[in-house]
């Protein structure tokens, strides 16, 4: 059986899933004028959901989790900008020993 856990991780990859299909669709053509540049975007949703449910899993995110959020989407941004790996300072911003 699926633990609540389990499930809330195919659901972010579910939410990936119709994000591709409406990328699929005779609508984005019609709204965006490069709309294969949204494709990058899939991956990128994916990354910062799941992070953000293995954070959960570890106990390691905040009772807001808005700022854990918003700096695994910086340190995401790090990552894509500088090409290093970003500080691996827990979600809390305090370094681990």
């Amino acid at each position: 059986m699926l633990s609540g856990l389990k499930i809330a991780r195919l659901s972010s990859c579910v939410a990936v899933l119709v994000l591709a299909l409406y990328l699929q669709s005779q609508e984005v053509t019609k709204l965006y004028s490069r709309p294969q540049l949204l494709w990058l975007v899939c991956p990128l949703v994916l990354y910062w959901n799941l992070r953000a449910w293995f954070i959960a899993q570890r106990g390691e995110m905040p009772d807001d989790p808005m700022p854990g959020l918003l700096q695994i989407g910086a340190d995401l941004v790090e990552h894509l900008v500088v090409g290093v790996p970003a500080d691996d300072g827990d979600v809390k911003g305090h370094r681990r020993t």
